[in-house]
């Protein structure tokens, strides 16, 4: 072979070299914005989905809250040692709705959420106590309870 051709043939296989660099380097760039990319939309749909479900726990905090009023209002009107079944029963479905308020307060993934969560459930649980000690009927602490709901922005029907 010709010194000639094979100076030819090995820049021909430089050159060849240097293209498929040029086109590898092409496709790690537009790999990297693709990459790029896909993990702007995946942030973007946490931050969704984080919306989500704070919305979704809220309105289960709204829907227990609830809940707890409507068995205040089926229990009697003032809780005492002697209690007929039926009339015990209401007064225990009030520990177990306040119950499941509870544990909708404890589930809430945002803290300042779930803090301010708390200060309303102790509230409630107050409220409770005070109707199970005799302190209060339940049409009066159905009426507090319905006051929190109302002052609380939680809750979302708070006037102003």
């Amino acid at each position: 072979m010709d010194e000639k051709v094979m100076a030819f043939a090995t820049l021909k296989a430089a050159q060849d070299a240097a293209d498929w660099a040029y086109w590898s380097m092409l496709g790690t760039w537009l790999s990297a914005i693709a990459t790029f990319l896909a993990a702007c939309v995946a942030l973007w749909a946490i931050k969704g989905w984080r919306e989500h479900e704070e919305a979704l726990e809220l309105r289960e905090f709204r829907i227990k809250g609830y809940y707890y009023v409507i068995s205040l209002m089926r229990a009697p009107e003032i809780n005492k040692k002697s209690l007929s079944e039926l009339e015990f029963l209401a007064v225990q479905q009030t520990f177990n709705t306040l119950n499941e308020f509870y544990l909708t307060t404890v589930k809430m993934h945002s803290y300042d959420t779930r803090e301010k969560a708390s200060v309303i459930y102790n509230k409630i649980a107050d409220i409770q106590n005070e109707y199970i000690d005799g302190k209060i009927t339940s049409g009066e602490a159905e009426e507090k309870v319905a006051d929190i709901r109302l002052k609380e922005p939680l809750f979302g029907i708070a006037k102003g």
